[in-house]
């Protein structure tokens, strides 16, 4: 029994080691105990393979974990400017439950602050000046929403065009 009680202990002190490597390597955000975790839960959506498919967004803003702050660093010297900061904005969870895996994703999304040079007033107000001019127009380019509705009413009021098979030489 003593070789028991040895192999219990080895196995606490393992787990306790690789749950410490686990947040060491985090990339999370650092929350503050005084701010509760916010989060939207999309609805489940039945996957045509069969399965299931869900989105979690958790959404801050917080402050950046080391590793995100490193990664900050580097883009903002990799353009000549100095980190200032970064902020941790939003955590995107996919998850997927089929029916041989259930499997999943997370995206981080930051934002660095560089210490980019000020411009005069004049030049600030050209620029305000000109995107107020193109705003509008580039809005309704981007638009994601717009440009699938006007797609699929193509598709559905178009006839769908049947191509004759090619046949063997």
């Amino acid at each position: 029994m003593p070789r028991l009680n040895a192999n219990t202990s080895r196995m606490r002190r393992l787990a306790v080691l690789m749950a410490f490597l686990f947040t060491a390597c985090a990339e999370g955000p650092i929350t503050r105990p005084d701010v509760p975790v916010r989060k939207w839960v999309g609805p489940v959506v039945n996957v045509p393979g069969g399965g299931q498919f869900r989105t979690v967004i958790f959404y801050g803003p917080w402050q950046c974990s080391r590793q995100l702050m490193n990664y900050c660093r580097e883009k903002c010297a990799g353009s000549g400017y100095a980190l200032q900061g970064c902020m941790w904005l939003a955590d995107v969870k996919m998850d997927y439950q089929g029916t041989v895996i259930d499997t999943g994703s997370r995206y981080g999304m930051t934002h660095c602050c560089c210490n980019y040079s000020t411009i005069s007033v004049s030049a600030n107000q050209s620029a305000r000046t000109q995107w107020d001019n193109i705003r509008d127009r580039f809005r309704e380019q981007r638009n994601l929403s717009t440009r699938v509705r006007q797609r699929v009413r193509e598709i559905t009021v178009r006839p769908p065009v049947n191509w004759p098979a090619v046949r063997g030489r």
